[in-house]
């Protein structure tokens, strides 16, 4: 099974443990939602997504994030 890759702005795979700056907020990608999923369907996106936590907003599940919400996303380092 092929498993979804997600890629930021600057062409670069996302990778739990990754530091990133949300929106104003300094966070961490927690996970991978694969499509149908266990995890994807427990945090609500059952076509897949990023978990993140962040200080400000704590964790946040994007499904399958788009345009607008890789505007707000900016890889900082690696883990």
């Amino acid at each position: 099974m092929n498993e979804t890759v997600y890629y930021y702005e600057e062409n670069q795979p996302v990778m739990p443990g990754d530091i990133i700056q949300y929106a104003t907020s300094p966070a961490c990608i927690e996970a991978i939602l694969q499509p149908n999923s266990q995890e994807a369907i427990a945090f609500k996106c059952p076509n897949g997504g990023i978990l993140i936590s962040t200080d400000q907003f704590g964790f946040i599940a994007i499904e399958q994030p788009d345009q607008t919400d890789w505007d707000e996303i900016q890889l900082i380092k690696r883990a």
